[in-house]
Formats: structure tokens, sequence, C-alpha cells
């Protein structure tokens, strides 16, 4: 079940804005260690860019197209969660939350409004989109780490963990489910989120090994001042779960077991960035250098459009041409398709 590669791409969808801590961050602090260097593309859906435009289906086909080719060796993928939570359960007089989906009808309840139909859409969609990936990297063999808010107790409450086909996934021999605690890694609240990892064995070592020990945050409460959710200032990770996110991927390559001085170093190097970055200083471990990618195929999704760098008009319309080629509907059948023979091995 493990990955031999010198250099891993691995995608990371629905990332949020580039900030301190955030995984392309992070990345190249430890570029070369151990021989690896892993290339983080982050792609959010909020950008204006149209290579990130994840509800387009020509370029959600050049992603699955890049998976197949063996361009991309991992995914992390957090889907938006506002439709799904339990916190909509609660009824607050004067907020209109209202159930958008219900265990029975997970994907949207009747009597729905056009606004909330059409939020509900988008979020089915981006969810379909990160779980369409996930399988064509569970069935050629790559990593994935999906996030999504702890399962409910409740029996009648709606969750991704509860649809048919995230149990699905789950049922592969190198899948798992993991439940961590994000207060521990610098969340301003306990916030409980479970993951699913397929090939992502050293999980709960890497998470355990960048938490801090004692932290213990408060719930954050059901609603802002200006009525806005609690919870919405909590979608980002905090910096030490993107870096223990970012090792698990490293250790999925180089287990801790056969590379231990390795592991130390590099819990050393994200550690102290992460202590940096809380005390807010911007010391720290210094990049290394990144290495050079072998193939022009794999230079090219290394510098795939993005919020932080510079790329000319030309470079995002040959971008756009190349989608026009693919079809995302075979593509995810094609996935589909390689899922059901890796379950019957």
């Amino acid at each position: 079940l493990q990955i031999h590669l010198t250099e891993v791409i691995v995608l990371h969808i629905y990332s949020g804005r580039k900030r301190p801590g955030c995984m392309s961050e992070l990345g190249p602090l430890l570029n070369g260690l151990g021989g690896l260097t892993i290339h983080v593309l982050p792609i959010d859906i909020m950008s204006e860019n149209a290579a990130h435009d994840l509800l387009n289906p020509k370029m959600c086909a050049l992603f699955l197209d890049a998976i197949f080719s063996g361009k991309i060796k991992g995914l992390i993928a957090g889907p938006p969660c506002e439709t799904w939570s339990a916190v909509r359960e609660r009824a607050i007089k004067g907020v209109d939350i209202g159930v958008l989906r219900s265990r029975k009808l997970p994907w949207g309840v009747s009597g729905l409004r056009p606004k909330k139909l059409d939020q509900l859409f988008v979020a089915s969609e981006l969810l379909l989109t990160a779980l369409t990936l996930a399988t064509a990297l569970a069935a050629v063999g790559g990593a994935v780490c999906l996030e999504h808010p702890a399962e409910p107790f409740a029996d009648h409450s709606c969750s991704i963990w509860r649809l048919p086909i995230v149990r699905r996934l789950l049922q592969i021999p190198c899948a798992h489910k993991e439940r961590i605690l994000q207060g521990p890694l610098g969340q301003r609240s306990p916030k409980p989120t479970d993951l699913l990892a397929i090939r992502l064995p050293h999980l709960q070592a890497c998470f355990k090994a960048m938490s801090i020990p004692g932290r213990r945050p408060p719930p954050a409460p059901i609603f802002q001042d200006n009525g806005d959710f609690g919870t919405a200032p909590l979608k980002e990770y905090p910096p030490r779960m993107s870096a223990a996110l970012l090792l698990s991927f490293w250790t999925s390559i180089k287990s801790p077991h056969d590379y231990h001085h390795e592991f130390s170093e590099a819990v050393r190097i994200l550690s102290s960035r992460c202590d940096d970055i809380d005390n807010g200083t911007s010391c720290g471990a210094t990049p290394r250098t990144p290495l050079e990618l072998p193939h022009p195929d794999l230079r090219f999704l290394a510098v795939w459009p993005s919020d932080d760098l510079k790329i000319g008009p030309d470079f995002n319309a040959k971008v756009i041409a190349d989608a026009d080629k693919l079809n995302f509907t075979s593509s995810r059948y094609e996935a589909v398709k390689l899922l059901q023979k890796f379950l019957e091995r």
C-alpha cells in the first residue's frame, strides 16, 4: 500500500485563501527531505481564476485525466459543509437557517425556496466532484484524505458519512475513518472532525506529533454577533492541522519506522514554523530549494494557475483549451468502473 516516488503532486481542493500555515506554504519546507518532494496544488472555488472552477465539468475532467495519467498522486478535500451542518436542526428565533437535508433525503428536502435550492445544488456538486476525484485516486493507487464535520450522534441527522458512496469507499482495504479534534491543533474550538483516509496508514501518528498537549479550547457559539454561523471562522485549517495532513502524505511514502531521523526532522521543521505563526513572528524554517521536476507534463501541473502565481493569459487560455478536449461524464464513469473492479479484488 506504499507509494514509491521521489516527487509527488497532491491536489488540495477547497483549500481556502493563501495564508501563513496553509499546505502550499508549508510544503516547500520539506522539499528534498529524505529524498522526497511534495508539490501541493491549491484549488478553491472562490478564486476568480477559471482554472479553480470545480463546477466546470471540463476543468474537473482535466484533473481526472491528470490522475489517470499518473501526474497527481494525492488528494486533500474539505467540501463545503454549511448545507450539511447539524446546527440547522436547531430552531433559533429570528434566524432563518432551515434544514436543507435529512437522513432520508440527503440530497435535499422538499419545499425549499429557489435561493436555498441553488445553495443545495452547488454544495452537492462540489461534494460529488471531491468524491469522483477520490474514487479515481483510490482506483489507480493514490492517497486521499477527505475531511468533513464529525458524524452526528442523532439518528435522524444528515451527514456525508452516512451516504452509501462514502460507506462504499470506506470498504476499500486500504481505507479507514479517523476522528480528530482540531482544538489541540490550534483551532479556537474543539471542532470534532472525521477524515476518510486512503493509503495514509500513519495519519493518527502525524496528528499526534503536531498536537499541543493539554490544549482544550471551549466550544464555539452557534452564531456570531452579526448573525453568521459561529462555525464560519473554523472553516480554515489551523497551521498544525495543515502540517499534520502534509506529514501524513510524507509518511505514506517515507514510513517513520524506516526513516525515523527524517520523520523527526520533518516534525521539527513543521512545528517550528507553526510556533512562529502562533507567536506572530516571520522567522523560522527557511524553505528548501525546490527540486527540478523531471517531466514537462509534471512541470505543467506544478505551475497550475493560482492566486499567488503570476501566470499570463496565454497560459490560462491553453488550460481551458486542453480542458475542452476532455469529457467529464465519461471520465467520471471510468472512475466508477475502476472502483468497482478495485472492490472486487
